[in-house]
């Protein structure tokens, strides 16, 4: 439509629409980098992701990647717990439990989260592939994080605290926080823990230890199991 005044004008006026609220189109139309094609950086590409709905309610029909579809990636931490048995049995016996770190369904290091907190400006680029990021969350979520690995090793996780965060994943330190995404899983052992609490058949044949001298009757059996 080169000359055709009248039609470029109709085609632009979505885009005078939505530059009326997105200060990204707007700077795009008054440098007329609208007309050509843009390189960004990651931070100027966030801000234009973010401005989608806006541009999407002026009638702009937008390509987007699908990994933003979902509303950019989130960050999660997740708490597993018991992989190995006690040192003994009860309810004030102290597990082993592990904490790790996602965003987007791709587990990171601590390092690597931190280094992404550092240099935030939205967007990231991690194991090849782009995820969107709230530095705000991030931060709580590790702060979090440190709360559970201060946990981890210099108080322990008794059996009593873990059966507590099975029922309630807000229990984990800073899991009350709406912001902060935490799951809790069951380890190989604490599994098998609970397979066996659900049904009291599966354990068989547990000897009560060497030093114990008598005969036990058939519950007395069972309670040992």
């Amino acid at each position: 439509f080169t000359g055709n005044r009248a039609k470029l004008l109709e085609l632009l006026a979505t885009v005078h629409e939505a530059a009326k609220t997105s200060t990204v189109l707007e700077q795009m139309l008054s440098s007329g980098g609208i007309f050509q094609p843009l390189a960004w950086s990651s931070e100027q590409a966030y801000r234009f992701l973010k401005d989608i709905p806006v541009f999407e309610a002026a009638g702009i029909l937008c390509r987007i990647p699908n990994w933003w579809k979902g509303g950019g990636a989130g960050i999660r931490m997740k708490v597993s717990i018991g992989d190995t048995p006690p040192a003994f049995v009860g309810m004030d016996a102290l597990l082993r439990f592990d904490a790790k770190l996602e965003i987007g369904g791709t587990p990171i290091s601590e390092a690597e989260a931190r280094k992404l907190l550092a240099a935030a400006d939205g967007l990231a680029f991690i194991k090849n592939k782009w995820v969107a990021v709230d530095p705000e969350k991030l931060q709580k979520t590790l702060d979090a994080y440190d709360r559970v690995k201060d946990l981890m090793e210099n108080q322990g996780l008794s059996m009593r605290d873990a059966l507590r965060m099975q029922l309630h994943p807000e229990a984990v330190p800073g899991g009350r926080d709406p912001d902060v995404d935490v799951s809790v899983s069951n380890g190989e052992w604490m599994a098998s823990v609970i397979r066996k609490m659900e049904n009291p058949d599966l354990p068989r044949g547990v000897r009560p230890g060497r030093g114990f001298r008598a005969t036990l009757r058939e519950y007395q059996k069972q309670g040992v199991n």
